[in-house]
C-alpha cells in the first residue's frame, strides 16, 4: 500500500480499455500485472 494525498486524482490505466477486455483484466491479478507491466513499458519508451 502507498499513500496517496486526498486531493490527488488518479489516472485510470483501464479507462481506454474496451469494457469487456477491462473485466477481462480484472477477473485474474496475474492478467492485470502482467496489463500493467506492459503499460509502464510502453510509457518509459
Amino acid at each position: 500500500m502507498v499513500h496517496v494525498p486526498r486531493d490527488k486524482v488518479l489516472e485510470d490505466p483501464f479507462a481506454d480499455l474496451d469494457p469487456d477486455v477491462r473485466d477481462w483484466v480484472y477477473r485474474s491479478e496475474r492478467r492485470l500485472i502482467k496489463y500493467l507491466d506492459r503499460l509502464t513499458r510502453r510509457q518509459e519508451s
